[in-house]
């Protein structure tokens, strides 16, 4: 069996650390809120900073006049769960950890004015962008936050205690929402009246099989509008899987016991992300249909609070028929405040083909503009984000980020000059390190339109990053990077460890194959029971097109990168091509589905893209052969180069074990393998000390199978 040597060169060991240190450091804005301080408007904006040496992200908070200038220092609010300003911006609602515990605080100015400890009160917080909220009620003397509900303590038949029926229940089994929602299984509303001291629990009358996120105060204050999740015969993990049922509800505060259904089930199957009309006199949110993939287009929609009159908006897109036609909503989490010009407009970002844009939607006659600078480009990959939304002196305004491939997320304001939307960028939260800035601007990024000439009917797109002109007579190898999902895409994120990659002088191809968001409903559809085959054939034409538009790639010199849905396309890509690849690695890959639907979290996903149905009840030996079969188990024997994977050890979406069958069945083929483990970790691999080993490991793994210098010309190398 041949083996990796993993002594890698000291000075090469240095370069590489330190580049990806500065890289992973740089910080991003993360949330902003227009608010008004002693008379003038100011945008207060939370944060992110790895620090690599620690192993742990800061959050830090600082704030900076709307029309730009000088930053306020900032403060280390690392401590901070959530957080929100009042609607006047006189107050401002915390929630942090205080040894283990939860505290809600209320503060003004420098002084806190109420703080609540909510011991005994409910469970774990929602911080996340699914459940989790804190908002304020518009006279400002309620907050709202979303929490687990208290459970039952069941106990064993000895606990002379206990309550009859709760003998005999101590390790009675109850599902949680999967990955990343651990021990979570009930979530609640919380309403704090934070001058009485009072927290009340809302439960609307529904059973704990369902669960509550998103909620806002209507405009009166006197009810909640919120988003239901129920469960079927099991719960599905919820973590970046949209296809789950939901539903809008609004209860009363003063008789909170009942609810009544806002969004509409016969169309809404899925309806989420409320937000309220500055009227207060209508619900807009998301919407679509049952679908088998777990992420989609979505219809804007909006339903009066009174008579439950509803209309769609914008629809769902099959398919785009040009470069600038609108392909669909392609967001699930809209902005906090989504209105301009009081309620006429209606903005928010969405993936747009290898963009995430700005789209602007007149909510009277559903006409949609895309309005951010990049508008009518599709050459290249910007990523557009907006933060929040409203007005000062001057008139309306936007806050938003943006990020592209090779430069990171940057703060922007956005005003309508009576013509077009202007954009202007905010000083800067950091200097950043010159020198790698240089090395990143000089990387270049191309979009390649590409299609199937056997169906050439749904096009799909890839983009090719290229290191730094170097010396002509030297080819530079490629590493091919498959995203996962299947249904997600590459869209302008700033991503260090891709950065790092070109900083090593590969060239780098990101491909968004069919099934890819951004590029029409008909797209994501395409997929469904052809996980196998058609991802792995646009990775072909991908490769091809890049051999040929590339400035001297080197077709002997390839390597390829899946993560999860792409390791599987990654490990497929190593089966049917077993020559290209001179090193793979695979970060939780899904491997076989006929073993992965008994294990995951999702099994709805084995259903729909290995074989394109919905789940059927009961499985038979035939399900289990075609899922195999649409799997790279079932074709691990044609496997030859050299495979790395990347396993989290606490991952309830793939778990290491379907890495772990593939790795054995590699070594028995005398195939080299190395595995890292991360015993912590979920499938995202992303706490800082793990983004660390396991990015600067793949660099020196494919550097080691290269059996070359990639600085050094490759033809007198080998």
């Amino acid at each position: 069996m041949a083996t990796y040597s993993h002594t890698p060169d000291a000075g090469h060991l240095r370069s590489v650390t330190g580049t990806f240190q500065e890289l992973l450091e740089i910080p991003s804005p993360e949330h902003a809120f227009i608010v008004q301080r002693d008379g003038h408007h100011a945008i207060d904006i939370l944060y992110s900073q790895r620090d690599v040496k620690r192993g742990v992200r800061q959050q830090y908070r600082t704030s900076v006049p709307v029309s730009g200038g000088v930053f306020t220092a900032s403060d280390n609010v690392s401590d901070i769960a959530m957080y929100s300003p009042s609607p006047s911006g006189r107050f401002l609602a915390v929630l942090r950890s205080v040894g283990g515990q939860i505290v809600l605080e209320v503060q003004q100015g420098t002084q806190t004015v109420a703080s609540f400890a909510t011991a005994g009160k409910h469970g774990a917080l929602y911080t996340d962008a699914r459940f989790g909220v804190l908002n304020w009620s518009p006279d400002e003397e309620a907050v709202v936050y979303i929490a687990e509900k208290n459970a039952s303590v069941f106990a064993s038949f000895y606990d002379d205690a206990a309550a009859m029926h709760d003998k005999g229940r101590q390790f009675e089994y109850r599902e949680d929402w999967g990955e990343k929602f651990e021990n979570k299984h009930c979530a609640r509303i919380f309403v704090c009246r934070w001058r009485q001291g009072e927290i009340q629990q809302v439960n609307a009358g529904m059973s704990d099989e369902a669960s509550f996120g998103q909620a806002l105060f209507t405009a009166d204050g006197s009810a909640l509008v919120f988003t239901v999740w129920t469960e079927g015969p099991k719960k599905l993990g919820l973590t970046l899987n949209f296809n789950r049922p939901c539903g809008i509800y609004l209860t009363e505060l003063a008789n909170a016991s009942t609810a009544r259904i806002l969004s509409e089930p016969a169309v809404d199957w899925m309806a989420h992300q409320p937000r309220l009309s500055p009227d207060g006199s209508k619900v807009f949110y998301i919407s679509s249909g049952p679908v088998l993939g777990h992420d989609f287009c979505v219809r804007l929609r909006c339903c009066s609070l009174v008579g439950s009159h509803h209309r769609t908006i914008v629809d769902i897109v099959s398919l785009p028929q040009t470069f600038t036609d609108f392909p669909g909503l392609f967001t699930q989490v809209l902005p906090r405040n989504p209105w301009l010009n009081h309620g006429k407009y209606f903005v928010t970002h969405s993936v747009w083909r290898a963009s995430q844009a700005i789209v602007l939607v007149d909510v009277e006659s559903g006409r949609l503009n895309r309005i951010d600078p990049d508008a009518g480009e599709h050459t290249k990959a910007n990523n557009w984000r907006v933060l929040d939304a409203g007005c000062d002196s001057a008139g309306h305004v936007i806050v938003c980020t943006k990020s592209t491939l090779t430069s990171p997320s940057a703060l922007f304001t956005s005003r309508f000059n009576g013509e077009s939307w202007t954009f202007s960028a905010l000083e800067r939260l950091q200097e950043r390190v010159s020198a790698t800035e240089s090395r990143l601007s000089q990387i270049t990024a191309t979009v390649l339109h590409l299609s199937d000439p056997s169906d050439p009917s749904i096009p799909f797109e890839a983009i090719l990053l290229e290191p730094p002109s170097s010396n002509k007579n030297q080819l530079t190898p490629l590493v091919l990077d498959i995203h996962g999902g299947p249904h997600y895409a590459f869209f302008g994120v700033f991503e260090p460890y891709q950065l790092l990659l070109v900083l090593e002088n590969y060239a780098l191809l990101l491909v968004n194959y069919r099934g890819s968001i951004g590029l029409g409903q008909k797209c994501i559809e395409s997929i469904w029971g052809k996980i196998g085959p058609q991802p792995s054939r646009d990775c072909d034409l991908a490769v091809e097109a890049a051999l040929q538009v590339g400035r001297n790639i080197d077709s002997a010199h390839v390597a390829v990168i899946g993560f999860s849905t792409g390791g599987m396309i990654a490990a497929q890509q190593i089966c049917d091509r077993p020559d290209r690849y001179k090193a793979a690695i695979l970060k939780n890959p899904n491997i076989n589905g006929a073993t992965l639907i008994a294990s995951c979290d999702m099994p709805d996903w084995c259903w729909g893209e290995c074989i394109g149905s919905d789940q059927q009840f009961p499985m038979t030996a035939d399900h289990c052969r075609d899922m195999f079969l649409a799997s790279p188990m079932a074709y691990v024997e044609k496997v030859r180069c050299p495979v790395m994977f990347l396993l989290g050890g606490a991952d309830r979406r793939i778990p290491a074990s379907q890495a772990l069958q593939f790795r054995h069945h590699l070594r028995v083929q005398g195939v080299p393998t190395r595995t890292l483990f991360y015993p912590n970790d979920h499938h995202g691999l992303d706490t800082v000390a793990t983004e660390c080993d396991a990015w600067i490991n793949v660099a020196l793994w494919i550097r080691y199978w290269f059996k070359v210098d990639p600085t050094a010309p490759i033809q007198s190398a080998l």
